[in-house]
Protein backbone atom coordinates (compact mmCIF):
# COMPACT_ATOMS: atom_id res chain seq x y z
CA UNK A 1 0.00 0.00 0.00
CA UNK A 2 1.41 3.21 -0.84
CA UNK A 3 1.85 5.73 1.87
CA UNK A 4 -0.08 9.22 1.75
CA UNK A 5 2.04 11.90 1.97
CA UNK A 6 1.13 14.23 4.55
CA UNK A 7 2.33 18.21 4.57
CA UNK A 8 4.05 19.88 7.03
CA UNK A 9 2.09 22.96 9.11
CA UNK A 10 3.92 25.56 7.63
CA UNK A 11 2.96 23.90 3.77
CA UNK A 12 -0.76 24.38 4.92
CA UNK A 13 -0.33 27.84 6.55
CA UNK A 14 1.02 28.99 3.58
CA UNK A 15 -1.14 27.79 1.36
CA UNK A 16 -4.07 28.62 2.94
CA UNK A 17 -2.98 32.04 3.77
CA UNK A 18 -2.32 32.68 0.06
CA UNK A 19 -5.83 31.03 -1.07
CA UNK A 20 -7.38 33.61 1.44
CA UNK A 21 -5.38 36.71 0.63
CA UNK A 22 -5.50 36.40 -2.98
CA UNK A 23 -9.03 35.64 -2.94
CA UNK A 24 -9.51 38.03 -0.68
CA UNK A 25 -7.25 41.03 -2.79
CA UNK A 26 -8.40 39.79 -6.07
CA UNK A 27 -11.99 40.25 -5.21
CA UNK A 28 -11.37 43.86 -4.14
CA UNK A 29 -9.52 45.01 -7.02
CA UNK A 30 -11.97 43.32 -9.39
CA UNK A 31 -15.12 45.35 -7.67
CA UNK A 32 -12.58 48.70 -7.07
CA UNK A 33 -11.86 48.44 -10.70
CA UNK A 34 -15.49 47.57 -12.19
CA UNK A 35 -16.72 50.57 -9.78
CA UNK A 36 -14.13 52.80 -11.90
CA UNK A 37 -14.70 50.96 -15.09
CA UNK A 38 -18.62 52.24 -14.97
CA UNK A 39 -17.46 55.35 -13.75
CA UNK A 40 -15.54 56.17 -16.34
CA UNK A 41 -18.02 54.73 -18.58
CA UNK A 42 -20.65 56.73 -17.29
CA UNK A 43 -18.29 59.92 -18.29
CA UNK A 44 -17.44 58.48 -21.76
CA UNK A 45 -21.21 58.74 -22.38
CA UNK A 46 -22.04 61.73 -21.13
CA UNK A 47 -19.24 63.39 -23.23
CA UNK A 48 -20.59 61.24 -26.28
CA UNK A 49 -23.96 62.50 -26.25
CA UNK A 50 -22.60 65.89 -25.41
CA UNK A 51 -20.93 65.62 -28.47
CA UNK A 52 -23.70 64.05 -30.31
CA UNK A 53 -26.32 66.61 -29.56
CA UNK A 54 -24.14 69.48 -30.66
CA UNK A 55 -23.49 67.60 -33.76
CA UNK A 56 -27.11 67.29 -34.12
CA UNK A 57 -28.02 71.33 -33.91
CA UNK A 58 -24.87 72.39 -35.97
CA UNK A 59 -26.66 70.06 -38.41
CA UNK A 60 -30.14 71.21 -37.76
CA UNK A 61 -29.36 74.63 -38.87
CA UNK A 62 -27.62 74.37 -42.16
CA UNK A 63 -29.95 73.69 -45.39
CA UNK A 64 -29.88 70.17 -46.19
CA UNK A 65 -27.84 70.92 -49.32
CA UNK A 66 -24.31 71.79 -47.01
CA UNK A 67 -24.90 68.94 -44.15
CA UNK A 68 -23.20 66.55 -46.23
CA UNK A 69 -19.95 68.78 -45.91
CA UNK A 70 -21.07 69.29 -42.22
CA UNK A 71 -20.87 65.33 -41.45
CA UNK A 72 -17.45 64.95 -43.21
CA UNK A 73 -16.07 67.81 -41.31
CA UNK A 74 -17.53 66.66 -37.84
CA UNK A 75 -16.26 63.26 -38.86
CA UNK A 76 -13.01 64.67 -39.05
CA UNK A 77 -13.04 66.34 -35.68
CA UNK A 78 -14.50 63.49 -34.05
CA UNK A 79 -11.50 60.71 -34.11
CA UNK A 80 -12.82 56.78 -34.40
CA UNK A 81 -16.18 57.62 -34.98
CA UNK A 82 -19.01 57.49 -37.72
CA UNK A 83 -21.62 59.93 -38.41
CA UNK A 84 -24.79 59.87 -40.52
CA UNK A 85 -27.88 61.21 -41.35
CA UNK A 86 -30.91 58.97 -41.81
CA UNK A 87 -34.60 58.71 -41.21
CA UNK A 88 -34.82 55.17 -40.47
CA UNK A 89 -36.60 53.57 -43.51
CA UNK A 90 -33.99 50.39 -43.37
CA UNK A 91 -33.32 47.14 -41.85
CA UNK A 92 -30.34 47.32 -39.78
CA UNK A 93 -28.90 47.89 -36.56
CA UNK A 94 -28.67 51.65 -37.05
CA UNK A 95 -31.92 52.20 -38.31
CA UNK A 96 -33.67 50.45 -35.31
CA UNK A 97 -31.72 53.02 -33.19
CA UNK A 98 -32.45 55.95 -35.88
CA UNK A 99 -36.56 55.15 -35.71
CA UNK A 100 -35.95 54.43 -32.08
CA UNK A 101 -34.67 58.43 -31.73
CA UNK A 102 -37.42 59.96 -34.10
CA UNK A 103 -40.26 58.10 -32.63
CA UNK A 104 -39.49 59.10 -28.91
CA UNK A 105 -37.86 62.32 -29.85
CA UNK A 106 -35.35 61.99 -28.08
CA UNK A 107 -31.15 60.48 -27.84
CA UNK A 108 -31.16 56.72 -28.56
CA UNK A 109 -28.14 54.68 -26.98
CA UNK A 110 -26.80 51.61 -27.68
CA UNK A 111 -23.66 50.54 -25.82
CA UNK A 112 -21.77 47.58 -26.48
CA UNK A 113 -18.59 47.16 -23.66
CA UNK A 114 -17.61 43.71 -22.38
CA UNK A 115 -16.95 43.10 -18.87
CA UNK A 116 -12.94 42.84 -18.05
CA UNK A 117 -13.35 39.58 -17.31
CA UNK A 118 -14.54 38.34 -20.35
CA UNK A 119 -13.02 36.33 -22.82
CA UNK A 120 -14.79 37.89 -26.40
CA UNK A 121 -12.28 39.38 -28.64
CA UNK A 122 -11.36 42.83 -28.07
CA UNK A 123 -12.08 44.13 -31.31
CA UNK A 124 -13.56 47.95 -31.68
CA UNK A 125 -16.91 46.29 -32.69
CA UNK A 126 -17.00 44.66 -29.59
CA UNK A 127 -16.42 47.75 -27.22
CA UNK A 128 -18.54 50.90 -28.95
CA UNK A 129 -21.35 53.25 -28.72
CA UNK A 130 -23.95 53.85 -31.08
CA UNK A 131 -25.95 57.17 -30.36
CA UNK A 132 -29.08 58.50 -32.67
CA UNK A 133 -30.01 61.83 -31.74
CA UNK A 134 -32.92 63.73 -33.83
CA UNK A 135 -32.52 67.25 -35.71
CA UNK A 136 -34.53 69.78 -34.01
CA UNK A 137 -35.01 72.06 -37.24
CA UNK A 138 -39.05 72.44 -38.08
CA UNK A 139 -37.52 73.12 -41.72
CA UNK A 140 -36.22 69.93 -42.14
CA UNK A 141 -37.81 66.65 -42.92
CA UNK A 142 -38.11 64.37 -40.40
CA UNK A 143 -33.95 63.21 -39.77
CA UNK A 144 -31.96 62.01 -37.02
CA UNK A 145 -28.22 61.54 -36.49
CA UNK A 146 -26.60 58.75 -36.09
CA UNK A 147 -23.15 58.55 -34.51
CA UNK A 148 -20.90 55.42 -33.47
CA UNK A 149 -18.09 55.53 -31.44
CA UNK A 150 -14.93 53.37 -31.14
CA UNK A 151 -14.01 52.24 -27.01
CA UNK A 152 -12.01 50.05 -27.53
CA UNK A 153 -8.98 52.75 -26.46
CA UNK A 154 -10.82 53.60 -23.09
CA UNK A 155 -11.04 49.33 -22.93
CA UNK A 156 -7.73 48.87 -23.79
CA UNK A 157 -6.86 51.49 -20.78
CA UNK A 158 -9.20 49.68 -18.42
CA UNK A 159 -7.69 46.60 -18.84
CA UNK A 160 -3.86 48.04 -18.85
CA UNK A 161 -4.98 49.18 -15.06
CA UNK A 162 -6.98 45.96 -14.43
CA UNK A 163 -3.36 44.41 -15.11
CA UNK A 164 -1.26 46.98 -13.24
CA UNK A 165 -4.20 46.28 -9.97
CA UNK A 166 -3.68 42.70 -10.28
CA UNK A 167 0.61 42.75 -10.52
CA UNK A 168 -0.16 45.09 -6.86
CA UNK A 169 -2.81 42.63 -5.53
CA UNK A 170 -0.09 40.01 -5.89
CA UNK A 171 2.82 41.56 -4.71
CA UNK A 172 0.73 43.02 -1.85
CA UNK A 173 -0.42 39.52 -1.26
CA UNK A 174 3.18 38.04 -1.23
CA UNK A 175 4.18 40.39 1.39
CA UNK A 176 0.70 39.40 3.30
CA UNK A 177 1.54 35.80 3.04
CA UNK A 178 5.40 36.37 3.91
CA UNK A 179 4.28 38.61 6.68
CA UNK A 180 1.99 35.91 7.88
CA UNK A 181 4.76 33.00 7.63
CA UNK A 182 7.05 34.92 10.00
CA UNK A 183 4.13 35.69 12.55
CA UNK A 184 3.39 31.94 12.24
CA UNK A 185 6.98 30.93 12.53
CA UNK A 186 7.88 32.78 15.32
CA UNK A 187 4.30 32.05 16.79
CA UNK A 188 3.46 28.75 16.37
CA UNK A 189 6.08 26.59 14.25
CA UNK A 190 9.24 27.02 16.04
CA UNK A 191 6.87 26.36 19.33
CA UNK A 192 5.57 23.21 17.93
CA UNK A 193 9.23 22.59 16.15
CA UNK A 194 10.47 22.54 19.90
CA UNK A 195 8.11 20.59 21.20
CA UNK A 196 7.82 17.58 18.73
CA UNK A 197 12.07 17.79 19.37
CA UNK A 198 11.69 16.99 23.07
CA UNK A 199 8.89 15.01 22.67
CA UNK A 200 11.48 13.01 20.76
CA UNK A 201 14.06 13.51 23.31
CA UNK A 202 11.43 12.14 26.33
CA UNK A 203 10.81 9.04 23.75
CA UNK A 204 14.38 8.01 24.05
CA UNK A 205 14.31 7.86 27.68
CA UNK A 206 15.38 11.43 28.64
CA UNK A 207 13.13 11.77 31.15
CA UNK A 208 14.66 15.88 32.35
CA UNK A 209 14.02 17.77 28.81
CA UNK A 210 11.31 19.82 29.12
CA UNK A 211 9.75 22.11 26.53
CA UNK A 212 10.36 26.27 26.20
CA UNK A 213 6.90 27.74 27.40
CA UNK A 214 6.34 30.78 25.20
CA UNK A 215 4.25 32.25 22.09
CA UNK A 216 0.53 32.31 22.44
CA UNK A 217 -1.56 31.24 25.30
CA UNK A 218 -2.87 28.32 23.50
CA UNK A 219 1.14 27.38 22.69
CA UNK A 220 2.30 28.16 26.39
CA UNK A 221 -0.46 26.04 27.48
CA UNK A 222 0.45 23.55 25.71
CA UNK A 223 3.98 23.54 26.72
CA UNK A 224 3.17 23.36 29.93
CA UNK A 225 1.15 20.60 30.19
CA UNK A 226 3.68 18.56 28.64
CA UNK A 227 6.10 19.73 31.35
CA UNK A 228 3.94 18.27 33.53
CA UNK A 229 3.20 14.81 31.23
CA UNK A 230 7.21 14.73 31.39
CA UNK A 231 7.69 15.66 35.53
CA UNK A 232 5.35 12.95 36.08
CA UNK A 233 6.75 10.62 33.90
CA UNK A 234 10.31 11.22 35.83
CA UNK A 235 8.49 10.97 39.00
CA UNK A 236 6.85 7.25 37.38
CA UNK A 237 10.39 5.99 36.52
CA UNK A 238 11.96 7.05 39.37
CA UNK A 239 9.70 5.20 41.58
CA UNK A 240 9.73 2.13 39.49
CA UNK A 241 13.65 2.45 39.24
CA UNK A 242 13.79 2.60 43.00
CA UNK A 243 11.68 -0.62 43.73
CA UNK A 244 13.87 -1.82 41.17
CA UNK A 245 16.97 -1.06 43.31
CA UNK A 246 15.31 -2.98 46.47
CA UNK A 247 14.22 -5.49 45.21
CA UNK A 248 17.78 -6.58 43.28
CA UNK A 249 19.34 -5.60 46.76
CA UNK A 250 16.95 -7.87 48.23
CA UNK A 251 18.02 -10.54 45.58
CA UNK A 252 21.71 -10.01 46.37
CA UNK A 253 21.02 -10.34 50.24
CA UNK A 254 18.93 -13.30 49.59
CA UNK A 255 22.11 -14.95 47.55
CA UNK A 256 24.40 -13.62 50.02
CA UNK A 257 22.66 -15.30 52.69
CA UNK A 258 22.17 -18.61 50.78
CA UNK A 259 25.80 -18.90 49.94
CA UNK A 260 26.33 -18.42 53.56
CA UNK A 261 24.03 -20.71 54.72
CA UNK A 262 25.80 -23.18 51.89
CA UNK A 263 29.01 -22.27 53.46
CA UNK A 264 28.57 -22.61 56.79
CA UNK A 265 26.81 -26.11 56.12
CA UNK A 266 30.11 -27.30 54.22
CA UNK A 267 31.93 -25.95 57.25
CA UNK A 268 30.14 -27.68 59.68
CA UNK A 269 30.44 -30.75 57.66
CA UNK A 270 34.10 -29.76 56.87
CA UNK A 271 34.77 -29.42 60.45
CA UNK A 272 32.96 -32.42 61.98
CA UNK A 273 34.91 -34.31 59.81
CA UNK A 274 38.15 -32.91 60.53
CA UNK A 275 37.98 -33.24 63.87
CA UNK A 276 37.38 -36.56 63.27
CA UNK A 277 40.47 -36.99 61.18
CA UNK A 278 42.52 -34.84 64.05
CA UNK A 279 41.60 -37.46 66.72
CA UNK A 280 42.54 -40.27 64.91
CA UNK A 281 45.67 -38.68 63.09
CA UNK A 282 46.46 -37.37 66.31
CA UNK A 283 47.18 -40.16 68.46
CA UNK A 284 49.44 -42.12 65.97
CA UNK A 285 51.54 -38.75 65.88
CA UNK A 286 52.13 -38.12 69.13
CA UNK A 287 53.48 -41.41 69.01
CA UNK A 288 56.15 -40.56 65.87
CA UNK A 289 56.84 -37.48 67.91
CA UNK A 290 57.96 -39.94 70.67
CA UNK A 291 59.46 -42.44 68.66
CA UNK A 292 61.47 -39.71 66.89
CA UNK A 293 62.68 -38.04 69.96
CA UNK A 294 64.00 -41.53 70.95
CA UNK A 295 66.01 -41.96 68.04
CA UNK A 296 67.42 -38.27 68.20
CA UNK A 297 68.84 -38.79 71.69
CA UNK A 298 70.16 -42.47 71.02
CA UNK A 299 71.67 -41.19 67.08
CA UNK A 300 75.49 -40.60 67.47
CA UNK A 301 76.30 -39.20 63.77
CA UNK A 302 75.21 -35.20 64.24
CA UNK A 303 73.81 -35.28 60.51
CA UNK A 304 71.78 -37.93 61.83
CA UNK A 305 70.41 -35.79 65.13
CA UNK A 306 70.44 -33.15 62.21
CA UNK A 307 67.58 -35.02 59.75
CA UNK A 308 65.94 -36.13 63.38
CA UNK A 309 65.30 -32.87 64.48
CA UNK A 310 64.05 -31.29 61.29
CA UNK A 311 61.78 -34.34 61.10
CA UNK A 312 60.44 -33.88 64.54
CA UNK A 313 59.85 -30.17 64.02
CA UNK A 314 57.70 -30.95 60.85
CA UNK A 315 55.66 -33.56 62.63
CA UNK A 316 54.85 -30.88 65.26
CA UNK A 317 53.63 -28.74 62.97
CA UNK A 318 51.68 -31.38 61.97
CA UNK A 319 50.59 -31.76 65.23
CA UNK A 320 49.75 -27.64 65.69
CA UNK A 321 47.99 -27.54 62.71
CA UNK A 322 45.72 -30.60 64.13
CA UNK A 323 45.55 -28.37 67.30
CA UNK A 324 44.03 -25.35 65.70
CA UNK A 325 41.22 -27.53 63.87
CA UNK A 326 40.54 -28.84 67.26
CA UNK A 327 40.16 -25.53 68.54
CA UNK A 328 38.65 -23.78 65.74
CA UNK A 329 35.17 -23.69 67.36
CA UNK A 330 36.05 -22.69 70.44
CA UNK A 331 37.98 -19.89 68.73
CA UNK A 332 35.13 -18.77 66.69
CA UNK A 333 32.95 -19.15 70.30
CA UNK A 334 35.81 -16.31 72.06
CA UNK A 335 35.65 -14.23 68.93
CA UNK A 336 31.84 -13.82 69.43
CA UNK A 337 32.11 -13.59 73.50
CA UNK A 338 34.16 -10.14 73.09
CA UNK A 339 34.81 -9.21 69.83
CA UNK A 340 38.64 -10.34 69.52
CA UNK A 341 40.11 -13.17 67.88
CA UNK A 342 42.03 -16.09 70.03
CA UNK A 343 45.17 -14.91 68.38
CA UNK A 344 45.25 -11.60 70.11
CA UNK A 345 44.26 -12.86 73.17
CA UNK A 346 47.27 -15.03 73.11
CA UNK A 347 49.63 -11.99 72.46
CA UNK A 348 51.86 -14.67 70.29
CA UNK A 349 54.32 -13.43 67.90
CA UNK A 350 56.86 -14.00 65.34
CA UNK A 351 59.82 -12.52 63.68
CA UNK A 352 58.73 -12.46 59.65
CA UNK A 353 61.87 -12.64 57.99
CA UNK A 354 63.00 -15.52 60.32
CA UNK A 355 59.54 -17.12 59.44
CA UNK A 356 59.97 -16.13 55.43
CA UNK A 357 63.72 -18.05 55.56
CA UNK A 358 62.63 -20.82 57.31
CA UNK A 359 59.95 -21.47 55.21
CA UNK A 360 62.04 -21.08 51.68
CA UNK A 361 64.27 -23.31 53.94
CA UNK A 362 61.93 -26.19 53.83
CA UNK A 363 60.73 -26.11 50.53
CA UNK A 364 64.12 -25.75 48.78
CA UNK A 365 65.27 -28.94 50.97
CA UNK A 366 61.95 -30.54 49.33
CA UNK A 367 62.93 -29.68 45.82
CA UNK A 368 59.17 -27.76 45.76
CA UNK A 369 60.41 -24.99 43.68
CA UNK A 370 63.02 -26.08 41.33
CA UNK A 371 62.97 -24.48 37.47
CA UNK A 372 61.62 -21.97 39.08
CA UNK A 373 63.43 -18.05 39.26
CA UNK A 374 63.01 -17.05 42.80
CA UNK A 375 64.10 -13.02 43.41
CA UNK A 376 64.12 -12.02 46.96
CA UNK A 377 63.43 -7.85 48.33
CA UNK A 378 64.30 -8.48 52.31
CA UNK A 379 64.82 -5.77 54.39
CA UNK A 380 68.01 -6.49 57.20
CA UNK A 381 65.48 -6.63 59.52
CA UNK A 382 61.63 -6.25 59.97
CA UNK A 383 59.23 -5.71 63.25
CA UNK A 384 57.78 -8.84 65.10
CA UNK A 385 54.25 -8.87 63.74
CA UNK A 386 51.22 -10.69 66.30
CA UNK A 387 51.28 -13.73 64.51
CA UNK A 388 52.22 -17.08 65.34
CA UNK A 389 55.15 -18.55 63.32
CA UNK A 390 53.74 -21.62 62.18
CA UNK A 391 50.57 -20.46 61.03
CA UNK A 392 52.34 -17.54 59.11
CA UNK A 393 55.02 -20.44 57.60
CA UNK A 394 51.73 -22.35 56.29
CA UNK A 395 50.49 -19.25 54.42
CA UNK A 396 53.53 -18.56 53.13
CA UNK A 397 54.27 -22.31 52.07
CA UNK A 398 50.46 -21.89 50.61
CA UNK A 399 50.97 -18.98 48.91
CA UNK A 400 54.76 -20.15 47.51
CA UNK A 401 53.19 -23.67 46.09
CA UNK A 402 49.72 -21.87 44.70
CA UNK A 403 52.85 -18.94 42.52
CA UNK A 404 54.93 -22.07 41.46
CA UNK A 405 51.76 -24.17 40.43
CA UNK A 406 50.63 -20.92 38.43
CA UNK A 407 54.19 -20.71 36.70
CA UNK A 408 55.47 -22.90 34.14
CA UNK A 409 59.16 -23.96 33.81
CA UNK A 410 61.20 -21.35 34.09
CA UNK A 411 58.90 -18.80 35.87
CA UNK A 412 59.45 -15.71 37.72
CA UNK A 413 58.19 -15.78 41.80
CA UNK A 414 59.20 -12.32 43.39
CA UNK A 415 59.37 -12.18 47.20
CA UNK A 416 59.90 -8.95 49.42
CA UNK A 417 58.67 -7.43 52.51
CA UNK A 418 58.77 -3.80 54.14
CA UNK A 419 57.61 -2.24 57.24
CA UNK A 420 55.21 0.42 58.06
CA UNK A 421 55.05 2.35 60.89
CA UNK A 422 51.86 0.44 62.30
CA UNK A 423 52.16 -3.35 60.28
CA UNK A 424 54.61 -5.33 58.01
CA UNK A 425 53.65 -5.69 54.44
CA UNK A 426 54.84 -9.22 52.59
CA UNK A 427 54.33 -9.46 48.68
CA UNK A 428 54.72 -12.50 46.75
CA UNK A 429 53.99 -11.88 42.84
CA UNK A 430 54.86 -14.35 39.95
CA UNK A 431 54.43 -14.23 36.32
CA UNK A 432 52.30 -16.81 35.97
CA UNK A 433 48.29 -17.64 34.28
CA UNK A 434 46.56 -14.96 36.37
CA UNK A 435 43.32 -14.85 36.84
CA UNK A 436 40.10 -13.28 35.42
CA UNK A 437 37.63 -11.06 37.18
CA UNK A 438 35.32 -14.01 38.29
CA UNK A 439 38.42 -15.89 39.75
CA UNK A 440 39.14 -12.66 41.71
CA UNK A 441 36.15 -12.42 43.05
CA UNK A 442 36.13 -16.14 44.35
CA UNK A 443 39.83 -16.76 45.43
CA UNK A 444 38.93 -16.66 48.89
CA UNK A 445 35.60 -18.79 49.20
CA UNK A 446 35.86 -21.73 49.96
CA UNK A 447 35.91 -25.11 48.26
CA UNK A 448 36.81 -22.75 45.27
CA UNK A 449 40.23 -23.71 43.24
CA UNK A 450 41.63 -22.38 40.15
CA UNK A 451 43.69 -25.81 39.51
CA UNK A 452 42.72 -28.61 37.40
CA UNK A 453 40.46 -31.50 39.03
CA UNK A 454 42.52 -32.91 41.49
CA UNK A 455 44.85 -30.55 42.06
CA UNK A 456 43.71 -28.59 44.93
CA UNK A 457 40.62 -28.73 47.12
CA UNK A 458 40.10 -24.75 47.22
CA UNK A 459 40.39 -24.74 50.98
CA UNK A 460 43.97 -23.32 51.02
CA UNK A 461 43.52 -19.26 49.97
CA UNK A 462 40.27 -19.70 52.49
CA UNK A 463 42.55 -20.89 55.11
CA UNK A 464 45.05 -18.25 54.88
CA UNK A 465 42.59 -15.44 54.78
CA UNK A 466 41.20 -16.63 57.96
CA UNK A 467 44.43 -17.28 59.33
CA UNK A 468 45.63 -13.43 59.02
CA UNK A 469 41.91 -12.18 59.74
CA UNK A 470 42.35 -14.23 63.60
CA UNK A 471 45.35 -11.92 63.96
CA UNK A 472 43.98 -9.06 62.71
CA UNK A 473 45.50 -8.57 59.28
CA UNK A 474 44.39 -8.68 55.90
CA UNK A 475 45.47 -10.58 52.36
CA UNK A 476 44.83 -8.33 49.12
CA UNK A 477 44.96 -9.89 45.99
CA UNK A 478 45.56 -8.31 42.22
CA UNK A 479 45.93 -10.16 38.95
CA UNK A 480 45.56 -10.26 35.45
CA UNK A 481 44.75 -12.90 33.55
CA UNK A 482 47.71 -14.21 31.16
CA UNK A 483 50.23 -11.80 32.93
CA UNK A 484 50.60 -12.98 36.76
CA UNK A 485 49.47 -12.67 40.40
CA UNK A 486 50.25 -10.73 43.14
CA UNK A 487 49.35 -11.12 47.10
CA UNK A 488 49.89 -9.03 49.87
CA UNK A 489 50.13 -9.86 53.72
CA UNK A 490 49.56 -6.50 55.94
CA UNK A 491 50.18 -7.84 59.25
CA UNK A 492 49.95 -5.96 62.78
CA UNK A 493 52.80 -5.43 64.58
CA UNK A 494 53.08 -7.04 67.88
CA UNK A 495 53.10 -4.99 71.02
CA UNK A 496 56.05 -4.65 73.10
CA UNK A 497 55.05 -7.13 75.72
CA UNK A 498 54.23 -9.78 73.16
CA UNK A 499 57.68 -12.00 73.06
CA UNK A 500 58.79 -13.94 69.74
CA UNK A 501 57.16 -17.06 69.15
Amino acid sequence: MKARRVSGLRSEIVLGASLLAGAALLFSALLLLRLHEQERLSAELQRRLEQAQCCAQALATVPAQHQPALLTSLQRQLHNSRLRLGDGNGATASDRLLRQALLQQQPAIDLLFPPLWSLAATTPANASLQLAVPLTSQAAPRQALWLQFDLQPLRQATLAQLSLALKLCLAYGLVLVLAAVLILQRAVIRPVEQLRQRTHTLAGGDFTSRAPVDGPREIRQLGESFNQMAAALQQAISRQQQQLDQLQQQNTELRATRQQLDQSARLSSVGRLASGMAHEIGNPLSAILGYLDLLRRKAADPAQQDLLQRSEQEARRIDRLIRDLLDYAGQARAQATDGQSPQQHSGASCDPLAVIQASLHLLQQQGALKQRHLDLTLPANLPAVAMAGHKLQQVLINLLLNARDATSRGGQIELGACSHPQSVEIWLRDNGCGMDEAQRQAAFDPFYSGKAEGQGRGLGLFVCHQLLHECGGDILLSSVAGQGSCFTLRLPQATPAGGAA
